[in-house]
């Protein structure tokens, strides 16, 4: 792995590792917050207002995921090519 775009797949290998860690940490944070709302009759704001940021949260990183996993094809395919 000496070439620029063995590096470049690596290091976006390890971005979107740490993309689905932060993913998952949000889907736990949702639950968690879904859970605190239903104790609390879904009368507290504030959780709906975190379970909003946490929904734009994981949909940001799922794009970014996407847009990463796709450049990691891109880069795997010039190398076949290359």
């Amino acid at each position: 792995m000496s070439n620029p775009a063995s590096r470049e797949i690596r290091r976006l290998e390890l971005f979107s590792e740490k993309l689905i860690e932060a993913i998952d940490d949000f889907e736990h944070e949702l639950r968690r917050c879904a859970d605190a709302a239903e104790r609390a009759g879904f009368s507290a704001s504030q959780i709906e207002q975190r379970v909003q940021q946490l929904r734009k949260n994981r949909e940001l990183n799922q794009k970014d995921l996407e847009r990463t996993r796709r450049r990691i094809k891109e880069l795997r395919t010039d190398g076949q090519t290359g």
